[in-house]
């Protein structure tokens, strides 16, 4: 019995995130990580409401403006604003403008005001006379950005400044507010407090000149609702990304996975009370509930029983050793190996991820791409299969995967699965990292995520200058990023595990092209023997379905063991090829590429259940040619 192993999976659902997560720990057991997969994260619609309850009516004939403000760095976007009024001039229409302000901070009032015009809606024009609460729905929803504010007293403040059209005096709103019973400094109760800062001006134009509205000597909130979304797509309504919502566990970053969907593993702040693991979700989304999700927990732990059982093994074998003779010494050695397989795990885990991590990470990194963030051009790459440096050498693999690249960069994406292998995305202040890797585990991408970021700011260090104001020259980068990628990485022994996987897929490639053929041909007998009447209708699909299943399995990794090792450099000793040759591998390499990227966009229509019947028949017909071109590409290698 091993002295590490996993608890899970803990499936919990509708979960919300103001509610602490109790996970009970098995008795004897010490927690190492916690590992958790995120789904169905909803960030629901909520409104803000400076002033609840009408108490007074206030005549509105110039431009007034009332603040809210949003948890400090987050980002939300206004879609609707309501405004409680009462129409006295029955012959009056309401005729007002919108507009949006940032807040500065006034060093003489030590207060903030309006700032900036941020955004102006159209005009509302609206008939309804009716005394209450009237909803107003901006044409597009309007950024809520703390960037925008300019100055950082007075953090993620904004004003909506509310402004009537005068183009004729009959034409009037009337605002109600309430007077605050507290002072705005804060000194009475905290529920006497203001809950915004009003303000008016008399500027006809854009307020220029603001003053904090006051009656009878205190300031009044204007009843003033705001709707505010995660973000402006209406399909993406109250899906966030968890970084959109800064989620986080126990104070580590849930990682981004797609919309709704997010991943974290916690090998500090574990929080362990008693017999339970406490997750702490934290948000800084303004919904007073909190965000809701689905959560996966798996715990990895260790049996601290047996690791005092070792200890007092190793103990007692050599206290023995000392008292006894030398004869017990081979019978006293079996107690400390007995200690050992019980304990199993126990100190072999650090010695795992010092030791063989790393060289499963070497061993599954194919690529690694330099964007320069301002412009978004590549700068640099690398190729860990040829051991080569150079943009060019991968272009047609760069044009096949530039849409998940993309994919990334828009959606704020940190890891992205594709068949053309796993993306794992890392950021500095200038420069964007993506290493694509074959399918690793979680410690693999931490080690490769830990290098990357280290290789960005050592690149940052070294080229400050050179890529602050980046004008295109891409030689000084060919020069030194190799010798800052081996000062991170071992390439020696990177080259040496890359060759042992490429002599390994060589040998399996003639296995698994064999194999092809045998599924391939019994799914031809099986159509056959069907139209044949030999077998029915529900014989034939049942076979058909499991012999699919086999043949899809066997030509994904054909299809990846090819063209991994036709992008495989030809020995020194090898007659050099043609240049007639070179040109057709090449062209075969890029349709390969091509094709690759095309069933790729099918697979993402079949996850999503939009995939057709005539998508289908392209993505059999894809395969086919993927095929052949393989055929093709073996007999270029073998002349």
């Amino acid at each position: 019995m091993g002295s590490k192993d996993v608890h899970g999976p803990i499936i919990l659902q509708n979960q919300i995130s103001t509610n602490p997560i109790q996970i009970p720990i098995p008795s004897g057991w010490a927690i190492n990580s916690i590992n958790m997969s995120f789904s169905n994260i909803i960030a629901p619609n909520t409104t803000i409401t400076m002033e609840h309850e009408p108490v007074k009516a206030y005549e509105l004939n110039y431009t007034r403006a009332m603040s809210f403000q949003l948890p400090e760095n987050q980002t939300a976007y206004l879609w609707n604003i309501s405004i409680y009024r009462l129409q006295i001039n029955q012959l009056a229409i309401t005729n007002v403008n919108v507009s949006l302000y940032n807040s500065v901070y006034n060093d003489t009032t030590k207060l903030p005001e309006p700032g900036t015009l941020l955004n102006t809606s159209l005009q509302i024009v609206s008939g309804d006379l009716t005394i209450g609460w009237h909803k107003f729905t901006l044409s597009t929803p309007w950024e809520l950005n703390p960037e925008a504010n300019t100055d950082p007293r007075v953090n993620n403040t904004f004003f909506i400044a509310i402004k009537i059209i005068p183009f004729l005096n009959d034409h009037r709103i009337f605002w109600f507010f309430a007077p605050d019973e507290g002072d705005e400094a804060g000194t009475e109760p905290a529920f006497y407090e203001d809950l915004g800062f009003a303000y008016n001006s008399t500027d006809s134009g854009d307020p220029v000149n603001w003053n904090l509205e006051k009656l009878n000597d205190y300031t009044v909130d204007y009843c003033l609702k705001v709707d505010v979304s995660v973000n402006d797509t209406v399909g993406y309504y109250e899906t966030p990304l968890p970084s959109e919502v800064n989620m986080k566990v126990n104070g580590t970053v849930v990682e981004n996975v797609s919309r709704g969907v997010g991943a974290c593993n916690l090998t500090q702040n574990l929080n362990i009370s008693g017999n339970f693991a406490i997750l702490n979700v934290s948000t800084t989304w303004v919904y007073p509930e909190g965000l809701k999700f689905d959560v996966t927990i798996y715990l990895s732990y260790v049996n601290v029983y047996l690791i005092m059982l070792t200890r007092s093994l190793t103990a007692f074998t050599f206290y023995t050793i000392i008292k006894e003779n030398q004869n017990q010494l081979f019978m006293l050695m079996g107690f400390i190996a007995l200690g050992a397989v019980i304990a199993g795990g126990y100190g072999g885990r650090s010695a795992y991820k010092r030791r063989k991590i790393p060289l499963n990470a070497l061993k599954s990194m194919e690529n690694i791409l330099i964007d320069h963030k301002p412009t978004g051009t590549m700068i640099w790459s690398f190729d860990f299969i040829s051991m080569q440096q150079d943009v060019a050498l991968v272009s047609g693999f760069i044009t096949a995967i530039k849409s998940f690249l993309e994919e990334m960069k828009v959606g704020g994406l940190k890891r992205l699965g594709t068949d053309f292998g796993t993306f794992i995305r890392e950021e500095s202040q200038l420069l964007t990292a993506t290493c694509i890797t074959s399918d690793i585990g979680l410690d693999e991408e931490l080690w490769i995520r830990s290098k990357l970021h280290e290789f960005l700011i050592k690149v940052e260090q070294e080229h400050w200058n050179q890529l602050e104001g980046w004008k295109g020259d891409l030689t000084p980068f060919k020069e030194s990023l190799p010798s800052i990628l081996a000062s991170l990485i071992n390439l020696e022994k990177a080259q040496k595990l890359q060759r042992q996987k490429i002599d390994k897929l060589t040998k399996n490639k003639d296995k698994l092209q064999k194999k092809v053929n045998k599924y391939g041909a019994k799914l031809e007998e099986l159509k056959s023997r069907y139209d044949s009447g030999e077998i029915d209708f529900k014989k034939y699909i049942f076979e058909r379905y499991k012999t699919e299943a086999k043949y899809d399995k066997v030509q994904k990794d054909y299809l990846y063991a090819s063209l991994f090792v036709s992008r495989v450099s030809p020995p020194m000793e090898a007659k050099p090829a043609k240049p007639k040759d070179v040109e057709k591998m090449e062209n075969i390499q890029n349709r390969f590429l091509e094709i690759r990227r095309e069933i790729e966009a099918l697979r993402r229509k079949e996850l999503v259940g939009s995939i057709t019947s005539q998508d289908l028949e392209r993505r059999e017909k894809l395969q086919k040619e993927l095929m052949a071109l393989i055929e093709k590409l073996d007999k270029l290698h073998k002349t």
